[in-house]
């Protein structure tokens, strides 16, 4: 992404700029989260035309709470919740009647909006089927909503992560559908650019779950087994309801349920991957 731009603009460019200088740059983010300015010499269209494709940086002022989740994400700044959160992205404006249900229906609800987007966090207490409430909500106010279920975060994820996530989201396919989730974006993404995001997150976000407990041993078992939970209980020398307590309880860390085909596929991707 970086060599196209160099070669476009050279000397107009700067990457992870230290200083910022608003008379002279526009800055935006790239698709790893890193952030890069572009010279306000080059054109009104060419300016359009690039903040169609990346999220331009602003300081979100709305509240002391939405600034502090914007430095988090893009500004390398402290986690800003007490404890962790998921993260939803909608694509289009929430009236303010859509929003007043979200608060009812979400533990402490913080909107970040972004151009065009808005980032839902809230504390998860896996009890709400996402792709069920939405559409219930869609159905109920006569708009669609398209939302993304996105990963569950916590103080040990750097915000850079979440920077990367949602600039690779923002250029797939995924926010025009009703629904979509992890699985929706390594399928729907750019190759290249989901790739680099994926082994990021094997990293800092599968790793530490997959490493405790014996889970990712209970999740090879499983997955050699085709998802059969009676003959992964037998190969683990587990009683059938013992094993699905474990895939219950994997599935909430994870953040996706892991007993359905198209998770179970792209998490099995992603611990395989190099």
């Amino acid at each position: 992404m970086y060599n196209n731009l160099f070669k476009i603009y050279q000397d107009k460019i700067v990457i992870n700029p230290i200083d910022f200088d608003n008379t002279k740059y526009y800055y935006f983010y790239g698709e790893d989260g890193r952030l890069f300015g572009i010279e306000k010499s080059i054109t009104i269209n060419e300016y359009k035309l690039i903040k169609s494709f990346y999220l331009e940086k602003t300081i979100n002022h709305s509240n002391s709470k939405s600034e502090a989740i914007y430095k988090y994400i893009y500004e390398n700044g402290k986690y800003p919740f007490s404890k962790k959160n998921r993260f939803l992205v909608l694509n289009g404006t929430l009236e303010n009647d859509v929003m007043t249900l979200l608060k009812d229906l979400f533990i402490n609800l913080e909107v970040l909006k972004l151009n065009g987007i808005s980032v839902v966090f809230f504390e998860d207490d896996g009890m709400l089927n996402i792709s069920d409430v939405f559409q219930t909500i869609s159905d109920d106010f006569g708009r669609q909503i398209f939302v993304h279920e996105g990963l569950i975060i916590n103080k040990n994820i750097k915000g850079e992560i979440i920077a990367h996530y949602l600039g690779v989201l923002i250029k797939s396919k995924c926010l025009i559908q009703d629904y979509s989730n992890l699985a929706d974006l390594v399928l729907m993404g750019e190759s290249s650019i989901v790739n680099s995001l994926m082994k990021e997150l094997k990293e800092v976000y599968f790793n530490p779950i997959l490493n405790k407990n014996n889970n990712k041993n209970v999740l090879d078992v499983y997955f050699k087994n085709d998802l059969n939970v009676s003959k992964s209980a037998k190969d683990l020398y587990l009683n059938r309801n013992s094993l699905i307590n474990r895939l219950e309880s994997i599935s909430k860390e994870i953040g996706y349920n892991i007993q359905s085909f198209k998770i179970a596929c792209i998490i099995l991707f992603i611990i395989n991957s190099r």
